[in-house]
């Protein structure tokens, strides 16, 4: 069974995720701005963290920086601008719910990936979660609402599960810290030739929440997520994350910024989670 300080990181972790939602209405800026903010001050704090605080003598990364950790910073890049673009053209809560459904493509992906079991019956939770979606989007009355934001959502929880996965298996020879840092430090340097010209604009008050973010939504929160899947497969993880992070999303949409989610995000939005904590459960019991 795994430990009780595992279950509470990714706890944690979630909280401050489904806080970062948020941040897209907070700051105003662009998404691309914001995951530049989010990953520079993650790399300042988790750099200061490895050097004042680990006391390593060894490398930063002892097995070496390969392209897989290269391409897991690329990937944690595109999952962070398509979460935020997919709240900044929809609503918090939608796209917090699209993302939680990262959890039906690690279900997908995980036994192929790692050579394990497939089970065919994952593909009914899967059309389950598309009937979820055609709810929430109205498609079912002629309609298309929020369709921009249910497409960048799912890139964004594509992404983050081919990045779940990877971590899998980089945690194996790397620290979660050292692997959040480089993967937060190369997501940043992708991104600054695009916004260098861009970072005159940003007031102090935006500047003070980036900081926020980046220090404690990213990377003390993608550490303990991490960290967490020593003892946690990335099924288990998730299932705490898919669970949890649009509940705390949503409330804190709603109480800050009056966002509610009308009847059919709630009905379509409701489908795809229990659909999601399901698959969740059924995995993480096959693989405790």
């Amino acid at each position: 069974m795994p430990a009780f300080s595992s279950l509470f990181q990714v706890h944690v972790a979630t909280f401050f995720f489904g806080l970062a939602g948020i941040f897209v209405l907070s700051t105003g800026l662009d998404p691309v701005l914001i995951t530049f903010g989010r990953t520079l001050f993650a790399t300042i704090a988790l750099l200061l963290f490895w050097k004042f605080l680990t006391q390593r003598n060894t490398s930063l990364l002892s097995s070496g920086v390969d392209v897989t950790v290269l391409f897991s910073g690329l990937l944690l890049c595109l999952h962070w601008i398509c979460f935020f673009t997919s709240i900044k053209v929809s609503t918090v809560a939608v796209g917090l719910i699209m993302f939680s459904t990262c959890q039906i493509f690690i279900a997908l992906l995980e036994p192929l990936l790692f050579r394990e079991r497939f089970d065919l019956g994952s593909l009914v939770p899967a059309i389950i979660v598309v009937l979820g979606i055609v709810i929430m989007t109205g498609v079912y009355a002629g309609e298309i609402r929020f369709g921009a934001g249910v497409l960048w959502g799912l890139v964004s929880a594509l992404t983050f599960a081919f990045l779940q996965l990877l971590n899998r298996k980089l945690t194996a020879t790397h620290s979660a810290t050292s692997l959040a840092l480089v993967q937060n430090a190369v997501a940043c340097c992708l991104i600054l030739p695009f916004v260098f010209g861009n970072l005159p604009e940003i007031s102090g008050g935006q500047w003070l929440q980036l900081i926020f973010l980046g220090t404690v939504c990213t990377a003390l929160a993608q550490t303990l997520f991490i960290n967490s899947m020593r003892e946690l497969n990335a099924a288990v993880a998730s299932l705490i994350a898919a669970g949890l992070e649009p509940v705390y999303g949503v409330v804190l949409a709603a109480a800050l910024y009056y966002q509610y989610p009308d009847v059919n995000v709630l009905v379509g939005g409701a489908l795809v989670l229990v659909t999601v904590l399901y698959v969740s459960v059924k995995v993480s019991r096959l693989s405790v």
